[in-house]
């Protein structure tokens, strides 16, 4: 007698059971797997930002006192990398007509000798003023590391990470901002900006120095004076009354609301990541940091009142919905400088 067998299999109602389970499951465990991301990657954020915060303490240290600002001065000769032979870089003579142009070339220097794939014919950019969006190259040095360097790029700044992956490519063209004279460094800059009181003097000078906002969140106008005694760079650590309460590193785009909409740093709704003089980082709304102002020449003067026109053209414009554009300078011009407070406190009138 022979013995049937028989096969079992799902049928259609309980494939579609399954199916619908695992559906289920996989939309109650997305939502915890995407949160779980976000907060390694905010973590990886503020670690980036206090590991520069102490950077900033150790170089303070090794340069009496001083944060990490470009050091070359005008109408002197340097020794600028160009070319590599024999197993050590090749130097040239140069010079700059002035302590801007200087750190240029200081600047472009570091590029040479710190980006990857090397890079020792990098061009000086004309008209750059390298303290605004590059004092981080001069960390880079002092780190003795190579550039594209992850600490100084934001795990959630998409673009930067694509320049990023492929220096080569971008520092030959770039297709975000061609027209930029710098378009071409972006593959090493960074995500985290320092603050203009790092490298700036905390007031203006009575023969006309001065740093100020142009008329867009990408300009700057610098004027050293008929005496040249507003100068950039060789500040004091010291110089800061309140570690705690001063911004020291900044991201210029707020990433970290609950909506996934970014906000230039201005924005009210905005929530960016910073580190404090006192290499302490955290997450800030803009809300509930003082407005900023440029400190005048003299104490029986007024402070004026800084405010941003955001220029929303091209790739920008997702960063600022909506038409109102002017906003409070904040932390990036804190009134009285290294003097002032960014958080916990309100801002003097005078």
């Amino acid at each position: 007698m022979r013995s049937q067998i028989y096969r079992s299999a799902f049928t259609l109602i309980e494939l579609l059971v399954v199916i619908a389970i695992i559906a289920l499951l996989v939309a109650i465990l997305l939502p915890a797997l995407g949160q779980a991301k976000h907060s390694a990657k905010l973590a990886q954020n503020l670690a980036n930002l206090k590991t520069l915060g102490s950077g900033n303490a150790a170089y303070a240290a090794d340069f009496k006192d001083k944060f990490p600002s470009f050091t070359w001065k005008g109408n002197v000769q340097y020794q600028v990398t160009s070319g590599f032979s024999g197993g050590a870089y090749t130097t040239t003579p140069m010079s700059a007509g002035n302590d801007v142009a200087a750190a240029a070339l200081q600047a472009t220097d570091i590029l040479r000798r710190r980006a990857t794939p090397d890079w020792l014919d990098c061009p000086v950019p004309p008209n750059w003023i390298p303290h605004v969006r590059n004092s981080h190259l001069v960390m880079i040095d002092y780190l003795a590391a190579r550039l594209p360097e992850p600490i100084v790029v934001s795990p959630f700044d998409r673009r930067l990470l694509e320049y990023a992956s492929d220096p080569l490519r971008y520092r030959q063209s770039d297709t975000a901002d061609p027209g930029s004279p710098i378009a071409f460094t972006r593959p090493y800059s960074s995500s985290y900006q320092s603050v203009t009181s790092l490298y700036a003097p905390d007031r203006f000078t009575v023969d006309g120095g001065s740093l100020t906002q142009g008329s867009s969140q990408g300009f700057y106008f610098y004027n050293a004076g008929s005496s040249s005694r507003y100068r950039l760079g060789n500040r004091p650590l010291s110089s800061c009354a309140s570690p705690a309460q001063k911004v020291l590193y900044m991201e210029d785009v707020g990433r970290h609301q609950s909506a996934k909409q970014q906000y230039y740093f201005t924005h009210p709704s905005a929530i960016s990541c910073v580190a404090m003089v006192d290499a302490s980082s955290r997450m800030i709304a803009t809300r509930d940091i003082t407005p900023g102002a440029y400190w005048a020449a003299s104490n029986s003067q007024p402070k004026q009142p800084v405010f941003i026109d955001f220029d929303p053209s091209g790739t920008n414009a997702s960063l600022w919905p909506g038409s109102d554009f002017t906003q409070p300078g904040r932390h990036r011009w804190t009134f009285k400088g290294m003097q002032g407070i960014d958080v916990g406190g309100i801002e003097p009138q005078r």
